[in-house]
């Protein structure tokens, strides 16, 4: 697949205790999940920077079906550091990659006072395909983020096979019809998406909260309602990106939108739009237990789903 194609599946996308050297794998401590912790460089013994073990996660009674959901965790991160992220999506219904992956220097760091204003594409695609583009970085073709997956998939399905991996490549390459990407450089990221339409509400929700999120939107779903879920953890970074990834995360045309976030308020209403509701804390000294505060604040899956249908029906009217 060339570099286009990609870039529309990572777009489309858009819109996780290290066990010992290479290759390394055991279960979970969740017992309700089984995970592998892979070093890249037991999948191609080529790679030898960058070789935090990436994160594999999913849950024993995973549909055949399921699709996979591989997350970047940004500039500096490693794989299990975004474990929380990775377990969630796994009890979700996804099988999940947590990729290790060359990622510094960061781009912001490169091409501010570069001339070139392709500066930032180029440096992507060679870190992303290992396309020879750029000169303004050293990584080599099977560094790239898509040899780092394909290495790892082929690995995956030739010593678990009865995991269902093999339908993640067609003819040795990943099978992108099938695989979500996303991650923390993008400052937000579709999480948990409506089943086969667009969403009716989406739920943007950082930190703890996001677990509160999934429930609601469990609970949504089953109430007929279709429903997205954003992770935002960062704003700052969510603004940087072109529109059209904001847009893919964020459709303009989807009105009906709840924040969810244990802070104050402020500035959430530039994500949910005027129509949309902020479930935050408007002031702060409430003395008790973490869980009865957080009850009485609203944080709750019930009441996101309540939020969430009066929002709904807001919307629907005006």
């Amino acid at each position: 697949m060339n570099p286009s194609s990609h870039a529309r599946s990572l777009a489309l996308a858009a819109s996780v205790v290290l066990a010992g050297r290479a290759g390394a794998q055991q279960p979970a401590r969740a017992t309700d999940l089984v995970t592998y912790r892979i070093a890249p460089s037991a999948a191609d013994s080529t790679i030898r920077r960058f070789d935090e073990p990436n994160y594999v996660v999913f849950a024993p009674q995973v549909r055949d079906s399921a699709p996979l959901l591989v997350f970047l965790p940004g500039t500096g991160g490693r794989p299990q550091n975004t474990s929380d992220f990775a377990n969630v999506a796994a009890r979700q219904g996804y099988r999940v990659i947590g990729l290790a992956y060359d990622d510094e220097p960061a781009v912001a760091a490169l091409c501010p006072r570069e001339p070139d204003p392709g500066c930032s594409e180029k440096v992507r695609r060679k870190r992303i395909y290992g396309d020879d583009v750029t000169s303004l970085i050293d990584d080599r073709p099977e560094e790239s983020v898509v040899n780092r997956l394909t290495s790892l998939l082929v690995m995956l399905a030739r010593q678990h096979p009865a995991d269902g991996w093999r339908q993640y490549l067609v003819n040795g390459q990943p099978n992108w019809p099938r695989i979500a990407v996303s991650g923390l450089s993008q400052g937000a990221y579709v999480l948990v998406d409506a089943d086969g339409s667009a969403p009716d509400v989406i739920l943007i929700a950082t930190g703890s909260e996001v677990s509160m999120a999934l429930e609601a939107h469990g609970q949504l779903t089953k109430d007929g309602i279709r429903s997205r879920v954003v992770s935002m953890p960062s704003w700052e970074l969510f603004d940087a990106q072109p529109q059209s990834y904001r847009d893919a995360v964020l459709p303009p045309s989807v009105r009906a939108r709840v924040s969810i976030e244990a802070a104050s308020p402020f500035g959430w209403e530039r994500y949910v739009g005027l129509e949309g509701a902020i479930i935050g804390v408007n002031h702060f000294g409430a003395s008790a237990p973490g869980p009865t505060v957080m009850r009485e604040f609203g944080f709750t899956p019930e009441h996101i789903v309540e939020t969430a249908k009066v929002v709904l029906q807001q919307t629907a009217s005006s």
